[in-house]
């Protein structure tokens, strides 16, 4: 039996045959190959809401597996472990490291964040323009920077009605951030001057601290987003512990609208095959300015028939989800391989499992859709918790034949996704 999903974004009852209706949405549209399982029962192929939209059937707990590929031999897996229990309505997002999470949950922050560095997109106009201080200017997920000024920018924008945000250091004066919202972009553009002193809101430096920690060496991010775009407010270096803070440039709350957030991140950055990553990000609402990080997770890493094995033999504090990502491409090869699994706290209890591995004996899985461990990889351990209005994540990376972890593409600042279908 089916049960009928009226629309996108729409969560549907469970059907009379004791199955509930799940939907899964794919950040990078639709698939190659898709094919979902209830339980361990046999896999099957999910009815399409839309392209890149898919609605299953289970009981419980499910797996999902979704596959991209390109011409040019790079392939992206994706496999998504998790239960009816926790959400009705998932998103599988194509990222560095992590992948899957409950439609509306705040994503985690990203190490491999580079400010104003987009892929190529197509459909988009010139919006071009001027700007009196050095800083940022943003628009339709489009950005600049320089750090002299004046200077001039251009920006790769959709169509469509957007915001100009523009933000910038005034030197002695603090740091502002200037908002023209609900500009019509329907032909190349050129939009008035940027002047942060004539136009703009005056950032307050809130302090920033965590709970857990001896003074690691870390950066406070902050992104505002409206409704139509988003772009970095601030970025901040320092020590974090609990006697050392570093402050996050904030706009005030009476100076934005309604539906404006800003989202702060906090980086502890680690190392390469020992020291954790570890971040916080949430959608700041003026009181969160203490942070208990996550633990390091200590996996361990093994290889059993060809793929890669993920286990962990100590208890998981905190956790909402568990991400295992094997990165196949070197920064010498063009061609970009990755296997990606995202297993729910509620799946791996159901399970009883302490380990994590790729599911390539799935039907219609393709040889070349492996990766090619006679080259560098790269494997990445992560943890999340999304259980508060903060989201906590901690990621263990390991370079496997001696070369540093390729900093992938994305686009900032959500999703980060490493191709493009379009």
């Amino acid at each position: 039996m089916k049960c009928a999903v009226a629309m996108l974004f729409v969560a549907v009852a469970a059907c009379g045959d004791n199955t509930h209706a799940v939907q899964v949405d794919l950040t990078l549209g639709s698939a190659d190959l898709i094919l979902f399982r209830d339980g361990v029962g046999p896999w099957q192929s999910p009815d399409q809401i839309v392209p890149g939209s898919y609605a299953l059937q289970v009981a419980d707990d499910f797996e999902l597996v979704a596959v991209f590929a390109w011409g040019d031999g790079s392939f992206y897996a994706e496999e998504l472990a998790a239960t009816y229990s926790e959400g009705s309505h998932w998103v599988v997002i194509a990222s560095s490291q992590f992948g899957g999470l409950v439609a509306g949950k705040t994503r985690p922050a990203s190490f491999f964040d580079v400010p104003c560095s987009y892929l190529p997109r197509t459909g988009t106009v010139k919006v071009t323009g001027t700007m009196n201080q050095p800083g940022d200017v943003a628009m339709g997920a489009s950005c600049k920077r320089s750090a002299s000024a004046p200077w001039s920018f251009s920006l790769d924008v959709p169509t469509g009605v957007h915001d100009l945000i523009a933000t910038g250091s005034l030197g002695a004066n603090g740091k502002r951030v200037s908002i023209v919202r609900a500009q019509l972009i329907d032909a190349p553009t050129t939009v008035p001057n940027v002047d942060l002193t004539v136009a703009g809101i005056a950032l307050t430096p809130t302090p920033i601290a965590v709970a857990n920690s001896d003074g690691d060496g870390a950066t406070v991010d902050v992104t505002l987003s409206t409704t139509t775009d988003e772009a970095t407010l601030s970025r901040s270096f320092g020590t974090l512990s609990a006697h050392h803070t570093i402050d996050a440039w904030l706009a005030p709350m009476a100076n934005l609208q309604p539906t404006d957030q800003q989202l702060l991140e906090v980086h502890s950055p680690g190392g390469l095959n020992a020291n954790p990553d570890r971040s916080a990000r949430v959608s700041f609402t003026g009181n969160q300015t203490v942070f208990d990080l996550l633990p390091p997770p200590h996996p361990t890493f093994s290889v059993e028939t060809n793929v890669e094995v993920a286990s962990w033999s100590s208890w998981l504090d905190r956790y909402s989800y568990v991400d295992f990502v094997v990165d196949g491409a070197d920064p010498n090869q063009q061609a970009t391989t990755v296997q990606q699994v995202t297993a729910s706290k509620g799946w791996i209890e159901a399970h009883h499992t302490n380990r994590l591995s790729f599911d390539t004996s799935i039907p219609g899985y393709l040889p070349a859709w492996t990766i090619d461990r006679t080259k560098t990889y790269a494997r990445f351990f992560g943890v999340r918790n999304d259980s508060t209005d903060v989201t906590y994540m901690t990621t263990q990376r390991e370079s496997v034949a001696g070369s540093a972890v390729r900093t992938l593409h994305t686009e900032t600042p959500e999703p980060r996704i490493l191709r493009s279908r379009m």
